[in-house]
């Protein structure tokens, strides 16, 4: 059940990059410049939707009781709030196998060479079979996503609203200059 879940989100992170109205939304949560514990929870509100329905259905699928959902929720949201972590970690020989905070850093990367790379976000497994493995695991790279809008400067707290109105929009005023 386990390799089919992270399977599952394997491919719905991938098709989240894929797919450029799915991007337009998940670039937000990939727009954050200072990875940290609560950047799993920087998401549109659409894209939360998705990955409730991403997240779930497999588990439904495979079976399981209410505690193991509760389980599983719980741990997930530990696991996000570890891999977001702003920390030079990549468990050492653990971290070819399992996704480290380092690991998923690359991922988030500005950097060109890093775009496409790294998807994987318990299992390294998936990114070696798929070919999107960027194996170098002692780099790390500035975190964001360029000509997105600006991160709110410390102490700005009046333009909290601005922002959150920026990138609650952001999505459909791309789809709208996509059509």
């Amino acid at each position: 059940r386990s390799l089919i879940t992270d399977f599952a989100f394997y491919v719905s992170h991938l098709l989240r990059h894929k797919i450029p109205w799915l991007w337009y939304f998940h670039a937000i949560h990939h727009s954050q410049r200072e990875m940290n514990p609560i950047t799993p929870n920087r998401a549109h509100f659409f894209e939360d939707i998705v990955n409730v329905a991403i997240h779930t259905v497999p588990i439904a699928f495979v079976g399981g009781s209410y505690p193991t959902w509760f389980v599983f929720t719980f741990l997930n949201s530990i696991w996000g709030c570890f891999i977001h972590s702003n920390v030079r970690i990549n468990l050492g020989f653990l971290g070819r196998f399992i996704v480290s905070p380092q690991y998923h850093r690359v991922h988030h990367s500005m950097q060109r060479e890093h775009f496409d790379m790294n998807y994987g976000e318990r299992l390294t497994l998936w990114d070696y079979l798929f070919r999107t493995l960027h194996a170098d695991r002692e780099i790390y790279p500035e975190t964001g996503v360029k000509d997105f809008p600006d991160e709110i400067a410390p102490g700005a707290a009046k333009n909290v609203f601005l922002l959150w109105a920026q990138q609650t929009t952001y999505p459909f005023v791309m789809i709208g200059r996509s059509i």
